[in-house]
């Protein structure tokens, strides 16, 4: 996100469009899994439709810097850390899942391509749905480390 004049700007630009850098890698033979464009319905929401039942998203914070912008807008409207995530992208835009083995060679790819490029964290066997931190601590304000998103199977 570039430097806008107001928070209202920049909540108001246009959502970026990532097919370009996702045919790339699909044209060097790098394995896409899933796919999520972090718009409406933020992260949560999003990530969540790309993960199969039974599986869950670790999403690590170690290099993922959240804009101010989020920062300043939770402060300013009282918003929990877990209501941001399920309505904001919090700074990414958009999330490849792809096998391990392949994560070194699409980073390159895509640094390469100009691309800002996190590795936000891995899909794991699990039914959990929650947003905790590395110690398990659930509570908005003890959300320090990671974030984990799933989806349950049926009972």
């Amino acid at each position: 996100m570039t430097k806008f004049a107001t928070i209202a700007d920049a909540l108001l630009e246009p959502t970026r469009i990532y097919v370009g850098a996702v045919l790339d890698l699909l044209e060097a033979g790098i394995p896409i899994h899933g796919m999520a464009h972090i718009t409406g319905g933020g992260m949560v929401g999003n990530l969540s439709r790309v993960i199969p039942e039974g599986l869950s998203a670790v999403l690590n914070f170690q290099e993922w810097q959240i804009p101010p912008l989020f920062s300043t807008m939770q402060k300013l409207g009282c918003i929990s850390e877990e209501e941001m995530f399920s309505a904001f992208n919090m700074g990414v835009g958009f999330v490849l899942v792809l096998p391990s083995d392949y994560a070194d060679v699409a980073t390159e790819h895509l640094r390469t391509a100009g691309e800002m490029v996190l590795r936000l964290g891995k899909i794991v066997c699990s039914n959990m749905v929650e947003i905790s931190d590395s110690t398990g601590a659930t509570s908005a304000s003890e959300v320090a480390s990671k974030v984990v998103l799933s989806k349950k199977r049926p009972d």
